[in-house]
């Protein structure tokens, strides 16, 4: 608390007055981030031409997002702060499992995902991604950087999903991007 208060130029007892501990201040600073996120996720969605155009801009969006993300983030969270953690678990299985279902259904439908995958399957497995990726244990801090290995993890499982159209459309919005980025 001491190091919120001096950061913000205010007493501890100004913080007191509207928050009950640090627990509070954790929990409604998540709650804020993954709202946040939630509808950056619907903006991604409305905003994209196809499945594939959905997934690489989500990304774009990610390659931001852990920039700014330090990696014991998610292990704080569950050690420290339990209800931010229950909160995290909650949006992780609502708002993204059906955000990334409803992307590998799009994709199937649009004939840009391989027909055969199974989305419960490959929603699940792209969330331990994800959650693998925070993991000093399995990627430590000290040898991997966080948004190269959530990079290599993401473009690992776009083209898992990839029919022979979608490998097409993916390699033309990258090569639109490299020719915006000269």
């Amino acid at each position: 608390m001491d190091e919120i208060a001096k950061h913000l130029g205010i007493s501890k007892k100004t913080i007191y007055q509207f928050f009950e501990d640090k627990d509070e201040i954790v929990f409604m600073s998540c709650k804020k981030h993954l709202c946040s996120d939630a509808e950056c996720l619907q903006v991604i969605s409305r905003g994209a031409a196809n499945a594939v155009e959905e997934i690489f801009n989500l990304s774009e969006f990610l390659r931001n997002t852990v920039v700014r993300t330090h990696p014991s983030v998610l292990f704080d969270l569950q050690k420290y702060h339990k209800s931010s953690w229950d909160l995290y678990l909650s949006h992780k299985e609502t708002v993204i499992e059906k955000y990334i279902s409803s992307n590998i259904r799009r994709g199937i439908e649009e004939g840009l995902y391989r027909a055969e995958i199974n989305v419960s399957i490959i929603s699940h497995i792209r969330l331990d991604m994800i959650q693998m990726a925070f993991n000093p244990d399995i990627f430590p801090p000290t040898r991997y950087n966080l948004m190269e290995v959530h990079m290599q993890l993401m473009e690992h499982f776009i083209y898992g999903l990839l029919s022979p159209k979608g490998y097409e459309t993916l390699q033309e919005l990258k090569n639109k991007a490299r020719n915006l980025a000269n």
